[in-house]
């Protein structure tokens, strides 16, 4: 009779510490990590303790909030510079020379405004290479900023990007075309950031 209980018990310990340990890395992460002014440190955090796939040319400048664990794969040359706000409850693909501005916030997760729970959805995002996007812009889940796409500072990214474009706004509009001539092969890194 005791055996039952006690098994319930242990289980809902188990459960509340996997959930403290989950809320104490992304608190270290966020408040700790982030604002250490050295790349390697932050590199080891996020590769082995958040559990992103970064590629060892990758850089996360300092300052950068992260909402969860795991979910974000960063390819050859790609940069998210300081202050952004990085949503991973839902998959973040970042492809190869990518350069992400200051304050740019990557948003996976929202609430469906049909459900009558409003329950948590989480939606993917694919930054394919040689994206840029200004300072301040807001992507949010579902989309894909195709290959050369540039993203004007401040817009609000709700639906998909095509290859070469140039979009701006909120909501952002296509606003040109980009060169399909790039030739920017090489990381981007700053000593302190």
């Amino acid at each position: 009779m005791l055996r039952p209980l006690l098994a319930g018990f242990t289980k809902e310990i188990e459960i509340n510490l996997k959930t403290f340990l989950s809320e104490l890395r992304i608190y270290i992460c966020n408040r700790i990590i982030a604002f250490l002014p050295s790349r390697s440190i932050r590199r080891f955090f996020y590769k082995y303790i958040m559990a992103f796939d970064l590629d060892p040319t990758s850089s996360i400048f300092m300052g950068t909030h992260f909402t969860a664990a795991r979910h974000l794969v960063m390819k050859r040359n790609s940069v998210i510079n300081a202050n952004c706000h990085i949503d991973v409850r839902g998959k973040i693909l970042i492809g190869e020379n990518v350069s992400i501005s200051d304050k740019v916030s990557l948003v996976t997760g929202d609430h469906n405004p049909a459900d009558p729970h409003f329950m948590a959805r989480f939606r993917s995002i694919v930054i394919e290479d040689h994206v840029f996007i200004g300072v301040g812009a807001i992507i949010l889940g579902n989309v894909v900023i195709g290959k050369g796409a540039v993203v004007a500072a401040g817009s609000v990214v709700a639906t998909s990007v095509e290859p070469y474009t140039i979009v701006g706004g909120v909501p952002a509009r296509k606003i040109g075309d980009r060169s399909k001539e790039i030739v920017r092969d090489r990381p981007y890194s700053r000593l302190f950031h």
